[in-house]
């Protein structure tokens, strides 16, 4: 855990992004996630979960848009699941 960092640290909202993808997809799509505008972060992982991401975005309708748009246009995203980080 990271303490003392808050919702939004110098004007940014902040999240973590879970993502679920099919069999032997998780490397090309952590790469492909992480060249997303916003996306800090993003690695495949072992657990329920495939890749996981951070992102630090300007607010919640531009984490909207990323998660939303974001898996339209990388059609090997089947579920996503989003932590918006809070502050202590």
């Amino acid at each position: 855990m990271r303490a003392g960092r808050g919702l939004r640290r110098g004007g940014l909202t902040r999240a973590w992004v879970v993502v679920s993808t099919k069999a032997g997809q998780a490397k090309r799509l952590a790469q492909l996630l992480g060249k997303l505008p916003g996306v800090e972060l993003a690695d495949c992982c072992w657990g329920r979960r495939d890749v996981i991401v951070f992102a630090e975005v300007a607010d919640a309708r531009a984490l909207d848009r990323l998660v939303l748009d974001g898996s339209a246009k990388v059609r090997a995203v089947e579920v996503t699941e989003t932590h918006i980080v809070l502050g202590p």
